[in-house]
């Protein structure tokens, strides 16, 4: 997971990366079997977070895991106030 910044451009462009990633993945599983396919979930929020040490904890972090553990294996789900964000 990668680490938040208060820049709006930085997480758009992380944004951005995410949707690429799912696409190589989609690229990358084509002809190979079913059972074998690499598949990821990725969840997006926006909210506060708190780093400690190596963890990173709080609201966003945990929305982005609730909306990631919904989502079909392949897809990202985003959170409305995420989305909100990159619409403005």
């Amino acid at each position: 997971m990668g680490r938040s910044t208060n820049r709006t451009g930085t997480n758009i462009t992380r944004n951005r990366l995410h949707v690429a990633v799912q696409a190589v993945m989609a690229e990358r599983n084509q002809g190979v079997p079913e059972d074998r396919r690499m598949l990821s979930r990725i969840g997006i929020n926006l909210g506060d977070i708190l780093i400690e040490g190596d963890d990173i904890l709080g609201d966003g972090v945990n929305g982005a895991a609730r909306l990631e553990s919904i989502d079909e294996p392949g897809g990202i789900c985003i959170s409305s106030s995420a989305y909100d964000q990159l619409r403005a």
